[in-house]
């Protein structure tokens, strides 16, 4: 199922199964690059970008574009679609050389973050032991663009 792209301003997200989800507020002080993963936490009716201390997830932010290219831009507070579907996968970023994500495919992984405001980015890293926060499951790996196609854990997804 890996698929190689060439284009550098790749949109990474949903790639298949459900899309299902609900328009939901976003927190005004978050920022969203689309360069990277757009795993969401949604509390008190707001959704927020999630970080590497979460241990559930409620789905995936569909953010807007950047308007300058390649920086993450602020959420406005405005409405944005969350996939929330539990057999949605979503294509990220990994923050792993070709030969770790290598023959992965059953393996789990976790949501880390880096940078700050318009730098900020949400990449996958491969779990190592028996980690707490196993957010995901990944289904392929494309090793050319260091890529992991990923959905939700099951036992980590928040059904509000």
């Amino acid at each position: 199922m890996s698929m190689e792209f060439t284009d550098k301003s790749l949109r990474y997200g949903w790639r298949y199964g459900g899309k299902m989800g609900i328009s939901m507020a976003a927190t005004s002080a978050d920022y969203f690059n689309r360069r990277g993963s757009a795993f969401c936490r949604i509390e008190s009716g707001v959704a927020r970008m999630c970080s590497s201390t979460d241990t559930v997830l409620d789905g995936w932010l569909q953010g807007p574009k950047e308007t300058t290219q390649g920086a993450a831009v602020v959420l406005t507070g405005g409405k944005y679609h969350v996939i929330t579907d539990p057999t949605a996968v979503f294509e990220c970023p990994a923050d792993e050389s070709a030969a770790s994500l290598a023959r992965k495919e059953g393996e789990s992984c976790y949501v880390m973050e880096s940078g700050s405001t318009t730098t900020w980015n949400q990449k996958v890293k491969l779990a190592t032991g028996d980690c707490a926060t196993n957010l995901l499951l990944i289904w392929d790996v494309d090793t050319t663009n260091h890529t992991a196609f990923v959905s939700i854990n099951p036992s980590k997804y928040d059904y509000n």
